[in-house]
């Protein structure tokens, strides 16, 4: 059995949370470990967006971030295209 939390050279593996659907751990094979979103936005597309890196951001405060992106989404917001237009402005 492998070590969920221990990097796998070469590719990701995520930690998902019991408590918040889509809301997780992903440690890279490097050993970095973010806390991610995983959801569906309106057209159905799969998105992936990182709240923070663990370490910095605290399991609380990211799943604090999550339920209030998980509240836009429930809008219709996207998100992940949100922090994209923020980063061109």
């Amino acid at each position: 059995m492998i070590d969920v939390c221990a990097p796998v050279k070469g590719r990701a593996v995520f930690l998902w949370d019991g408590e918040l659907r889509g809301f997780g751990c992903k440690v890279e094979g490097a050993g970095t470990k973010s806390f991610v979103l995983q959801y569906r936005n309106a057209e159905r597309g799969k998105r992936r967006l990182v709240i923070g890196r663990y370490g910095v951001v605290t399991l609380e405060q990211a799943r604090d971030d999550a339920r209030i992106k998980l509240g836009q989404i429930a809008k219709g917001e996207d998100p992940a295209d949100i922090k994209q237009a923020s980063k061109m402005a």
